[in-house]
Order: structure tokens, then sequence, then C-alpha cells
């Protein structure tokens, strides 16, 4: 069975999940980076493992919930349709395509500035806050 790939929708981005785990939040060391106040420095993990994805909270200030549900750190599966909202930013997961590498698209041409690498998306919202502000 071939391997199903998910992405978080927000705002006018989408950042692919891709590899087995990606840290959400506003530091620089997260996998990827939303500069938005209400989101902790390291806010959430995904991770994919034994064909599934799960989300866990990491101790966020302000939390995270899959389908209005708040959840800890107890890893919580989330499938295409969820949605999922770290602090007040509300993210939908959809199914993407496989890829080789993380990446971030924007249906906007001036939204985010990001830089694409094999190991880590970075996405930069434009007056959403900055990632090393508390």
């Amino acid at each position: 069975m071939p391997e199903a790939f998910l992405q978080l929708r927000y705002l006018a981005t989408a950042a692919t999940l891709r590899g087995p785990e990606s840290l959400i939040g506003r530091s620089v060391y997260c996998t990827i980076i939303i500069p938005n106040p209400s989101i902790s420095r390291i806010h959430a993990s995904i991770t994919r493992e034994n064909g599934g994805t799960f989300v866990r909270d990491l101790g966020s200030r302000n939390g995270t919930t899959v389908n209005g549900t708040r959840i800890g750190a107890q890893p919580v599966p989330l499938r295409p349709g969820d949605v999922l909202t770290l602090g007040d930013l509300r993210c939908i997961v959809e199914p993407c395509a496989p890829g080789p590498r993380n990446v971030a698209t924007t249906d906007r041409p001036s939204a985010p500035d990001y830089e694409d690498s094999d190991s880590t998306t970075k996405i930069m919202i434009a007056g959403r806050g900055h990632p090393d502000g508390q």
C-alpha cells in the first residue's frame, strides 16, 4: 500500500508533513515555524509511525485541539478532514501527493517567506509575530 502524506493548511499556506516527525512552533529548531504569538516556541509534534499520523501537545501555553477536543502529551491520531488548532491558529489536515522533500506552498504570491531544505520547512507569515518573541 502506498504511503499516505498529509499537509496542514492554514491561512494561505500548506505545510507538507514529511519524515518521521514534524515539530511545530515559533522556534528556529522546529520543522514547521509559525511565528504566531499564540503558538509556543515548541508547541506540538506530529509523528508518522506504523502507517498512521499522530499529534501530541508538547506542554504549550495555549494548548492544542483536534476537532475541538483538547489534547495532551499522549499521541492522538490525525486524519484528513481533522481540524487541528494550535493556540488560536486553525489548521485543516488534508491529504497530499508524495514528494521527495518537506515543502511549503502558498495560494498568494506575496505570502510567506520560507526556506526549503531536505530536513526543515520554515514558514514565516508576514504580520503574525516573530519566532523569537514571547
